[in-house]
Order: C-alpha cells, then sequence, then structure tokens
C-alpha cells in the first residue's frame, strides 16, 4: 500500500491535483471556523481562481469547479439557516471532508488525472449536483424562495456542463433539456416543502431524481435508449427513494 501510494504521488499530476485540492481545503476549513468569516470567504474565491487558472482543461468542468466552490462559500454562511439541527462540530467536519474528497475529483478531471475521466467527472457532477441542491434548495426552503434563483442556475449550468462532457452533438437540445431540468428540479423542492422531509433528504431525493433524469438523457440523445435501459434506470430510481424513505422520520 504505501509503495502504492509512493508510486501514485510519484506522479506530478498526481501530487499538483493532491496538494490544490489540500490548499482549498484549508481555506475553506478556516473559513468554516466562522474566524474573520469575510475575508476567509474571499481567500477561498482567490485560492480557487488560481488553482482554476492552473488546471491543464478549464473548460469542460468549468462549471463543476465553481459551483462547488460557491455553493459551499454560500453554504457555510448561511449553515445555522438550513442545518440548525446538527452540531458545529458535526457540520465542520463534514463541509471539510466533503470539500476535499468533490474538490480533489473536479480538479483531478480538469488534470486528465484519472484513467476513467468519464466515470470520475460521472461521480463528481452527482456531487456537485447534491451540493447545489442542498445549500440553494436547502435555503430555498428555509429562509427564502428567491434561493431558487441560484438554484435553477446552477443546475442548467452543470445538467448542460454533463451533456458536453459526455459529446452529445446537439447544442440546442442539450440546452432544452438543462433548462427543461432545471424546473423540475426547483418544482420538486417546491412540492417536497410540504412534506416532513427536511433539507437534506429532500437534497438527497432531488439529486437521485437528477442522476435518473441525466443517464436517461445520455441514453437518449445517444439512440441507445430502449424499454429495458428505461426500466432500469427507473428501478434503481425507485429503489433509492424507497430506501430514503425508509430512513426518513415521518412527522404530523
Amino acid at each position: 500500500m504505501v509503495q502504492r501510494l509512493k508510486s501514485y504521488f510519484g506522479n506530478p499530476i498526481a501530487l499538483k491535483s493532491f496538494i490544490s485540492a489540500l490548499a482549498g481545503t484549508v481555506a475553506v476549513a478556516i473559513y468554516a471556523m466562522g474566524t474573520a468569516t469575510f475575508f476567509f470567504a474571499v481567500l477561498v474565491v482567490l485560492i480557487a481562481a488560481y488553482i482554476y487558472s492552473k488546471l491543464l482543461d478549464r473548460r469542460t468542468i468549468r462549471w463543476s469547479f465553481w459551483m462547488i466552490v460557491c455553493s459551499y462559500v454560500v453554504g457555510i454562511a448561511f449553515a445555522d439557516d438550513f442545518l440548525p439541527f446538527l452540531s458545529p462540530g458535526i457540520v465542520w467536519t463534514g463541509i471539510v471532508l466533503s470539500f476535499f474528497f468533490i474538490f480533489f475529483g473536479v480538479v483531478g478531471s480538469g488534470n486528465f488525472l484519472f484513467e476513467d475521466r468519464r466515470g470520475m467527472y460521472g461521480v463528481v457532477h452527482t456531487a456537485a449536483l447534491f451540493v447545489v441542491f442542498l445549500v440553494f434548495g436547502g435555503l430555498s426552503m428555509t429562509d427564502s424562495w428567491i434561493w431558487n434563483i441560484p438554484l435553477f442556475f446552477g443546475s442548467v449550468v452543470l445538467m448542460k456542463e454533463f451533456m458536453k462532457f459526455m459529446k452529445i452533438p446537439f447544442p440546442g437540445r442539450i440546452l432544452s433539456f438543462a433548462v427543461v431540468s432545471g424546473l423540475f428540479f426547483v418544482e420538486l423542492f417546491v412540492v417536497l416543502g410540504f412534506l416532513p422531509l427536511g433539507p437534506i433528504h429532500t437534497a438527497i431525493f432531488v439529486a437521485l431524481f437528477a442522476f435518473t433524469l441525466k443517464n436517461l438523457g445520455i441514453l437518449h440523445f445517444s439512440g441507445t435508449l430502449s424499454k429495458k435501459m428505461f426500466l432500469r434506470e427507473i428501478s434503481i430510481f425507485i429503489i433509492g427513494v424507497l430506501i430514503l424513505f425508509a430512513a426518513s422520520r415521518w412527522t404530523i
């Protein structure tokens, strides 16, 4: 194991990606402590801008990168509004660990680090969508409907980026798909807000829906969507939803 790690980090791209993710995470960790909040929020953005400028392929992961950074900056500032039921220690630990792994994934994708680049990007993209849903969707449920605007915008640009990354050659149809998807996600938060799910479970539900929708979109645009594939994706979605509902606390 040690030898494999030495070999892995002997790769300059892997080392560069790890250091970049670590630097961004340290800034986020200090910002999340609540000390000199505005200063460290600016610092997080500046460090992210520097890291972004050094990526080998900035264009294809642009929106995933910036939506993750912006979502964490906003989420940390308003964490008490939509996650008041979690202790500060749990929130801080969750923020730091999740940011490091997601940020390392997107930076590594931008640096061609992973052999299965599409597979890793798919994981990072789903994680980015979940963070957007949790932060902006959670704030739309607990603070103000105005947060539906960044929720919609973030959903649209991420869904569009995903289709472009997967080399779908229909720009007009991709944009329409992304806009319709964004509207669906916003409407889901509005409707699910009437259920006692809470921001986290609601974000998981919408992320499951988004995961299924983008898979069906890829199959459709690539011309490989069949009844069998459709039923498989819907079955996975239903199983995920049933597990989510079973794990939720239902109160009247």
